[in-house]
């Protein structure tokens, strides 16, 4: 189980590790409504490519630096609340997982089908991060790689309609 980082009122969220890289603006904000439960208004995604995303509760969602990223949330301690304790956490997997069900009829072999995907892509972008030399390159082969997901996506869910 993947969980968020929260310190105060900002919260962070690895999407590649969570196995649910961030595909759509829609999938931002539903992490950050789900993350606002827990008094979260900021909200900083990771992605593939080593891509930074902040999405700020009544706003958009947009593309920042990792020197943003490490200047706005890694530079924060932990809420006053916190006493030294760990990080408070919520799980986005049951998020997914279950409108993945709605949309699927609750068929767990159409879930199984999107995360085999992810997982598969995730794999695929990691390996291409580590043998890509060009940047440019790099981003643009990583940009088909969560295009293709989409896509995949899609069609897992259609099959259902």
């Amino acid at each position: 189980m993947i969980n968020l980082i929260q310190k105060g009122n900002k919260g962070f969220y690895d999407s590649v590790a969570g196995g649910l890289p961030l595909s759509k603006p829609a999938q931002a904000a539903e992490w950050l409504n789900e993350a606002t439960k827990k008094g979260i208004d900021t909200l900083y995604i990771l992605t593939l490519g080593k891509r930074y995303y902040k999405v700020v509760k009544g706003g958009n969602i947009s593309a920042i630096s990792a020197d943003a990223f490490k200047s706005e949330f890694e530079s924060l301690t932990g809420s006053p609340a916190d006493n030294g304790s760990k990080p408070d956490a919520i799980s986005f997997a049951d998020t997914q997982i279950s409108n993945k069900a709605d949309i699927a009829n609750e068929s767990n072999t159409l879930i199984g089908n999107a995360s085999k995907i992810k997982q598969k892509a995730s794999e695929l972008a990691k390996l291409i991060e580590s043998v890509t030399a060009s940047e440019r390159e790099m981003k643009l082969a990583l940009d088909k790689v969560e295009e293709a997901v989409y896509w995949a996506e899609s069609g897992i869910s259609k099959v259902s309609l």
